[in-house]
């Protein structure tokens, strides 16, 4: 059925869900697998995510065997053509496991692309290199944020080539640590981290950590080099001294946390 992110809810993400984004604006899928594994981790479902080719994806689930499985497998498959709905169809919507198909060339997924629009229960979405489809994105990602912060994040993305993905998990981080953060996140060379205050640049790594151990998420840039325990005992101090008066400077949590990096206090 034809749908858009804005409208995708936790309660779409069951076992035997399946989703196809289509559109020239590819970028949205890795992001959108994410969002769809996160939320079935967050109902306490185990949960494995698999990015695979079609062939890859069909031979995974004819290994399926165990009875007694109980993780759920989130296959995000690229490149779906016109020539794989045969094979793929049995599959949608009754197995145990999740599906996030993406459309491969455009004369060549015309015809897959007209059978989701039109499935039952598959949900068929668009995705276009337009503000509505970055929109939609906003509102299924961060929701219940003001439209003056949407077009933020829109303008934020339209002057940078980073990667979508990496890109909103630092805008969700920074957004639970204060919306007013957004006016800090500097598309430039120079590190958006480095423009974070003290407490701000605290609670940033603090969440990430947490994301991490809690989601999976590891971070691309700015990894934390240390154990996560050590390193969270030691961002909740720094955030005290600091409260309490005692200057710590930026460059002591970079040479503690990152090792390698460093930063202007």
């Amino acid at each position: 059925m034809k749908s858009d992110f804005r409208h995708i809810q936790s309660k779409h993400m069951n076992a035997g869900s399946a989703f196809y984004l289509y559109g020239n604006y590819k970028k949205t899928f890795a992001v959108f697998c994410d969002f769809v594994c996160e939320q079935l981790q967050q109902k306490g479902l185990k949960t494995a995510l698999h990015f695979c080719s079609v062939s890859e994806c069909l031979d995974s689930i004819n290994e399926q065997c165990d009875l007694f499985e109980t993780k759920i497998h989130c296959f995000c498959v690229r490149n779906v053509e016109d020539r794989h709905w045969e094979k793929l169809a049995p599959f949608l919507n009754e197995s145990s496991n999740v599906f996030v198909l993406e459309s491969g060339d455009y004369a060549k997924s015309k015809k897959i692309t007209q059978h989701l629009l039109t499935h039952e229960t598959a949900f068929a979405l668009a995705s276009f290199r337009n503000d509505i489809t970055l929109r939609s994105l906003c509102q299924m990602l961060l929701p219940g944020i003001s439209t003056s912060i949407a077009n933020e994040i829109i303008r934020i993305i339209g002057e940078t080539d980073e990667d979508p993905r990496s890109f909103f998990r630092k805008i969700s981080l920074l957004l639970e640590i204060d919306p007013n953060c957004l006016k800090e996140y500097v598309v430039q060379e120079r590190s958006f981290m480095e423009e974070l205050d003290f407490i701000p640049l605290v609670r940033y790594c603090l969440q990430s950590i947490l994301r991490e151990e809690v989601f999976e998420k590891k971070q691309t840039e700015h990894r934390i080099t240390i154990p996560a325990e050590r390193a969270l005992r030691l961002l909740l101090a720094a955030e005290i001294r600091q409260k309490l008066g005692l200057e710590m400077g930026k460059s002591y949590l970079y040479g503690e946390l990152f090792l390698t990096s460093r930063a202007q206090s």
